[in-house]
């Protein structure tokens, strides 16, 4: 699936998902961003193999990071 908007292609895997496994959206959307957040706290606290420190592990947290906001409802 090609999306030029990241956010809206997360929500297109949502809907598809809980659609065909009959479950309820915005549970499965708070499952998905408790695992979002809790791999990106694991690479932050244990370190990333590809970037361990520096300007690269900046930028692979904040790749990390973004499915978690992106799973994040807009207030």
């Amino acid at each position: 699936m090609e999306s030029d908007d990241p956010s809206r292609a997360v929500e297109r895997v949502l809907d598809i998902y809980t659609e065909a496994a009959g479950f309820d959206r915005e549970r499965v959307r708070r499952w998905a961003q408790w695992h979002a957040v809790t791999a990106t706290f694991h690479g932050i606290r244990h370190g990333y193999r590809v970037a361990p420190s520096g300007p690269d592990r900046e930028r692979v947290t904040a790749f990390a990071a973004r499915p978690a906001e992106l799973l994040t409802p807009a207030a």
